[in-house]
C-alpha cells in the first residue's frame, strides 16, 4: 500500500524528515518513527491539510516549508505487525501489565473552551507540551486548595 506524507524542508531546501503532531498544538518532524507521522492514502486527502500544517511549519521553522511526497513503504510497517513483534519478545506480561496500568492511571479527555486554550497558551513555558502543562497547572491548584485559597 502507498502513503502520502508531509516531508519537512528547512529554508535551504534540505529534507529534514517526516511531519508528525505529538499534541495537538505540536508540530515536529521525524525519520525515525513513521507510525507517528501524519499519512494518507491518497495525494488528494494530503492536500486537503497541507496549507495548515504548512503554514504552521513555515512558522516554527523560520521558512521552511512541507512537500506532499510518497512515504518509503520499506521503512512503514502496520501498527499491528509492531504490536505482535513486541508480544513475541515479552510475551503476555506486557499486556497484563498495561491493563492494570491504564486501570491506575486512566486517560482524562476534555474539550478546553477557546477562552481556557487562550489562558493555557500564555501560561505556557517554551517547549512545554500540552500534557506537561495541565500537569503544572492541576498541582499548583492542589497545593493552592491544600492551603485554603
Amino acid at each position: 500500500m502507498m502513503y502520502y506524507g508531509y516531508r519537512c524542508y528547512n529554508e535551504d531546501d534540505k529534507p529534514l524528515g517526516w511531519l508528525y503532531t505529538p499534541t495537538a498544538t505540536e508540530i515536529t518532524w521525524t525519520d525515525k518513527n513513521f507510525d507517528w507521522c501524519k499519512k494518507w492514502k491518497t495525494q488528494k486527502g494530503a492536500e486537503k491539510y497541507l496549507n495548515n500544517y504548512n503554514s504552521r511549519w513555515h512558522f516554527q521553522s523560520r521558512g521552511g516549508y512541507l512537500k506532499i511526497e510518497v512515504m518509503p513503504l520499506d521503512e512503514l510497517k502496520p501498527i499491528t505487525s509492531r504490536k505482535q513483534e513486541i508480544l513475541g519478545e515479552w510475551g503476555d506480561n506486557i499486556v497484563d501489565n498495561k491493563i492494570k496500568e491504564d486501570k491506575k492511571l486512566p486517560i482524562i479527555s476534555f474539550t478546553p473552551t477557546l477562552e481556557m486554550m487562550q489562558w493555557l497558551n500564555k501560561e505556557r513555558w517554551d517547549s512545554e507540551s500540552d500534557e506537561d502543562l495541565i500537569k503544572r497547572k492541576l498541582h499548583k491548584f492542589m497545593k493552592m486548595e491544600r492551603e485554603g485559597y
